[in-house]
């Protein structure tokens, strides 16, 4: 009988206890001899991450699974692979690799919804069985209407746990605990010089730290007062509600400003954030160095190293309450 093999990629920035929480549940539930970690070189339909690098998110992953080393492998195939990272791709380097293994592909609730607009999913389902795992915001489908518009065609029955295709590959549905916890949440903590004990292995937590992966790097020559000042114009010209600064230079912390300003609706948020960044690019010459929150916009963080931007949508500026956390410092 061929062995159950898992497949778990991603871009694990950082991996977190959420990752951890899947595999270990997938691993029992499903009955798998193993899993196959498989962190990106790069995501498809991202900018290529240069800090921290592909080698620096394998060893946080490698230390992160220390304790599942007899149940897990990380490979490191779309490392060496280089170029954007495509699951079909791998999948067919290992099928030529091992043609003995049956293979199954793991993913997020979050990403089947789109699965579909994969490069060439169904292919991927020949190859390999799916299996989707719960994450938090989302809903499993209740009947085959509920599938993604383009996978509806290939499935023949579905009881509400199992979708079985025509090719008799299955698409598999887990609920899991959910960890409601991002990457993106765990890289603003370390901007924050906040915590994230609780979020990651402490051999994660100190690589992270001692190599300074996720804190702020001195802006291109540019004084930080200045492009403080330019960049909360920028802001406000924009339509930045209420934009405000806090001046923490002589405070020993990871950034000299933090500006935080909020948007009325998600789109706004994130089309304030791109015409912040065009603009300061354009009129300063100054790139951020990360960009964290795009994808949900909810909070979205632009770091340009001496200064931390945050554009919140309005109502959840009030929740995280950025400003009393920095009440004790210089506000303009």
């Amino acid at each position: 009988m061929s062995k159950k093999i898992g497949l778990f990629g991603g871009t694990f920035n950082p991996i977190h206890y959420g990752h951890i929480n899947s595999i270990d549940n997938v691993i029992n539930k499903m009955g798998f001899d193993s899993i196959r970690v498989i962190p990106a070189y790069q995501a498809p339909g991202k900018d290529f991450i240069e800090k921290p690098t592909p080698e620096d998110r394998f060893k946080l992953v490698e230390m992160g699974l220390l304790d599942y080393k007899n149940k897990v492998q990380v490979d490191r195939s779309e490392l060496d692979r280089q170029g954007v990272s495509y699951s079909l791709d791998t999948l067919r380097d290992l099928i030529k690799k091992e043609p003995d293994k049956n293979f199954y592909l793991i993913i997020g609730l979050d990403q089947f919804q789109n699965f579909d607009k994969w490069k060439e999913f169904y292919e991927i389902l020949s190859l390999s069985n799916l299996v989707v795992t719960s994450r938090p915001g989302y809903n499993f489908p209740h009947e085959i209407a509920d599938f993604p518009e383009g996978l509806k065609e290939y499935i023949i029955d579905f009881d509400g746990y199992t979708a079985v295709l025509k090719n008799e590959k299955q698409i598999n549905f887990l609920r899991l605990t959910d960890f409601d916890m991002s990457s993106s949440d765990i890289r603003k903590k370390v901007r924050l010089n906040q915590s994230i004990n609780k979020y990651v292995p402490i051999e994660v937590e100190t690589y992270i730290l001692e190599n300074k992966l996720y804190t702020a790097e001195e802006s291109v020559d540019y004084d930080s007062n200045d492009l403080m000042s330019e960049v909360k114009k920028f802001v406000t010209d924009l339509g930045g509600i209420n934009p405000l600064s806090f001046d923490m230079r002589n405070e020993n912390q990871i950034t000299d400003f933090n500006l935080v300003a909020s948007s009325q609706s998600k789109r706004g948020n994130s089309m304030l954030a791109e015409n912040v960044i065009e603009k300061v690019k354009s009129s300063l010459g100054v790139k951020p160095l990360a960009i964290d929150g795009k994808e949900d916009a909810n909070w979205i963080v632009i770091d340009y190293g001496s200064l931390i931007v945050h554009l919140f949508y309005e109502t959840l500026r009030y929740e995280y309450n950025l400003e009393a956390l920095w009440k004790d410092f210089p506000k303009s």
